[in-house]
This record gives structure tokens, sequence and C-alpha cells, in this order.
């Protein structure tokens, strides 16, 4: 083989290799689907999204979706499911995408397309494939609107019930109120409940959950507190919801709740003895009930003399045991030998002039804990002695200042 024959089989290979990656996810395309292109406002509709990717491709790894802007409309939920299908001889991995959608507003609502597309980023070809657009009218509500509609559209079941049917008084117990349908249950708002007066009522943060697709849950709680024993019923009352398959608004009704509430103790008023005091006297007596601490027998009672008399009887004895903890404190400091440092200190504090201030230095010496035996201590100890018949008075002081020296 010649120079301009490799040349030329070469060229042949790497076109061929490049139209091959060229037509690599040529025949992918995407398909769009919307169950209600004219619904209610707040009816649900579902979009769905089918991402057909031909098995040769390699390109599932490397794109993601750019969605529609969705304006106008509100996701209650999506999904994501795959599965292998193949059309005309071509098998194809198929991403599903399942979201539904509720209209907040009337009008004329457009969908943009849905594209797959590679990231600008990357260094491979660029890949894009885009469903079609769609236009969606969004009908009003026909009026008139009843005063129970919640807000739904589409049917749903209501139960009502309570944590207990038996409490007392100030012992709290919950009203729940729970909305299962596949209606837009996210905008119902709390209804006004007639609660019995005689409860003081909380009510909690409504709660939201999608059990599946568009069957959705709504509950509401409330938090009761009865202030008064009886038996109290919470009515029935009705909430309507629009159907749109009939046009027409339909009610469901809730089930009325009993709660028996006692009084909180299972002591009656008979059953109190009546006060002997007050069998003692004769009825034309008019009873005093308001003496002080109950009643005039009890200033000869045993508690009487207690109440009084212990306190007085504690603050004696605790004065007593400070007076002795301080007496042993200065007892302990007193016999307590001082060393350099307390002589430092002391020797500076003392006020004294002549014989006087000798005498301090020798009361201060002979408490400290130096060896007066040894020197220098034995021969400044015989210096004070021999001082303190000194007419000098400068002489005290000239000590003072040796005495500092020899114990800094």
């Amino acid at each position: 083989m010649n120079l301009r024959t490799f040349i030329v089989v070469a060229l042949t290979i790497f076109i061929f290799v490049g139209v091959v990656h060229a037509q690599d996810g040529a025949n992918d395309f995407v398909e769009v689907e919307v169950s209600n292109l004219n619904p209610y406002i707040g009816e649900p509709f579902l979009y769905s999204a089918r991402w057909y990717s031909a098995e040769a491709s390699d390109v599932l790894d490397k794109v993601a979706p750019i969605w529609p802007t969705f304006e106008g409309l509100g996701r209650v939920s999506e999904t994501y499911t795959s599965t292998v299908e193949r059309r005309n001889d071509i098998l194809y991995s198929v991403v599903i995408i399942d979201v539904w959608l509720v209209p907040i507003r009337r009008g004329t609502l457009s969908i943009e397309p849905l594209e797959f597309r590679t990231s600008q980023f990357t260094l491979d070809e660029p890949y894009s494939v885009k469903s079609a657009a769609f236009t969606v009218l969004v009908q009003d509500l026909p009026q008139p609107i009843p005063d129970d509609f919640t807000g739904t559209v589409g049917p749903f079941t209501v139960d009502t019930r309570v944590s207990t049917e038996t409490s007392e008084v100030g012992m709290p117990f919950y009203y729940e109120m729970e909305l299962v349908g596949s209606g837009g249950l996210q905008q119902v708002v709390s209804p006004e409940i007639e609660f019995p007066s005689e409860w003081q009522v909380i009510q909690d943060q409504p709660e939201y959950e999608n059990v599946s697709g568009t069957v959705n849950r709504r509950t509401f709680r409330w938090r009761i507190v009865p202030m008064q024993a009886g038996n109290y019923v919470v009515e029935s009352f009705s909430l309507s919801y629009f159907d749109p398959e009939t046009t027409s608004y339909l009610s469901v009704n809730t089930s009325s709740v009993q709660v028996s509430v006692g009084s909180g103790s299972d002591i009656v008023e008979s059953q109190f003895p009546t006060s002997p005091a007050k069998q003692d006297v004769p009825s034309w007596v008019e009873y005093q009930s308001d003496y002080w601490l109950g009643g005039a027998g009890f200033a000869t009672t045993v508690s009487f003399w207690i109440l009084w008399f212990v306190p007085i009887i504690l603050f004696v004895v605790m004065w007593l045991v400070v007076r002795v903890r301080g007496f042993g404190r200065r007892t302990s400091w007193s016999g307590r030998k001082v060393g350099k440092r307390g002589l430092r200190r002391s020797i500076n504090r003392l006020d004294g002039r002549g014989q006087t201030l000798v005498e301090q230095m020798i009361t201060l010496l002979n408490g400290s804990d130096l060896s007066l035996d040894e020197e220098p201590w034995f021969s400044f100890r015989r210096d004070l002695e021999q001082a303190r018949y000194a007419p000098d008075d400068g002489l005290g002081e000239i000590l003072r200042q040796r005495f500092l020296g020899l114990v800094r």
C-alpha cells in the first residue's frame, strides 16, 4: 500500500466514525401529553413527558431537563419512572416524568417546550431534543359560589374525630378534621367551627401530604381545654367542592362529635364533714369562720406554739453557732505563727514611736515562726530588749528598718 492509498483509507474511516458519532442520538425525541387543555381554576391536570433515547446513544448520563416555567400553574407532585420500548425497530430507553399541575389563575396560559440537552461546558457534540409547546385555557368557576365552598375542585372525603370522648376540666384533648381527595387541597382554608363557649380552643398549623398522584391529605387540628364540666356536642357541618364532571357544587357533611367532661375530682360536696364547731353552737348565734389561723381554738393547740416558737428557737441556735465559729476562727488565727511575708506587712503598719515602736516589734518577733535562738534573730532580739529602756526615739525607727531588711 502506497502513501496515497493509506491517506484515502484513513480519511474514509475518520469520516465514517464522525458520521456515526454525529448520528448518535439523532433518533431521540420527547413526547408530552396534557390531560386537560381546558381546566377550571383549581382543577388538577396531568403533564406527562416521555423522553426516548436510543439504546446505542451515550447521552443518557450527560443531559439534563430544561423545564418550562409553568407560569400561572402550581406543581402538586412529580414522579419519575423508566422503561424500555421499541419503535420502528429501534430500542429506546424511556424516561417518564409525570407532573400534576393546578391552575392558580384564569385565562390563557402557555407551557413552553420541555428540552433535554447537554451542558454548554461539555466537550462532546451538543445534544438537544425538545417537546411541543401547549396552550391551556383556564375557566373560571361558575356563579354563585356557596358559602361553605372550600376552594377545592374535585371530590374529597372528610372525617372528624376527637382524641378522647371523656375528659376532665383542665385536661386538654384534640379535635381533628381530615380531608382526603383528588382535588387541590393545598388551598383549603380552616373552616369556622362553633365550639362550645366553655372550651378554650387553640388551632395548630394545618398539615398537607401528597399520598400518591392527585390523592392528597389535608389535616386540621384544634387543641381543646375544657373549663367546665358537662356533656358537649360539636355539631355536624357541611363542606362543598366543585365537581367538574357535573359542573356543579356538591357538599359533604361531617359527623357530630360528643365529649363528656368530668369535674376532675371524685369527691362531691356532700362528702365533706360538717364542722363540729358549727354543730355545737345554737342556730341563732352568728357563726364566725374568719378567725386568724383557723379560729380562736387554734391558739390553744400545739401547732400554734410550734409555729410561733420554732422560728425563734432556730434563730437563737443559728446565732450561737455563728458566735462559736467566730470565736474558734479568732482563736485559731491568734495561735498561728507569722512568717516573713506576714511580718513585712505588719512592720509597715506599725504606728508607734520610740519605746512603743520597740514593744510592738518585740511582740511581732515573739509571735513569728522564726528561729529566735539562731542568728541573726538572737542578736536582733537582744538589741530590741536593750532598746526598750533607751531614751532615744530615733532608735526605734532605726531598728524597724533593720527588721525590714532581715525579713526581705
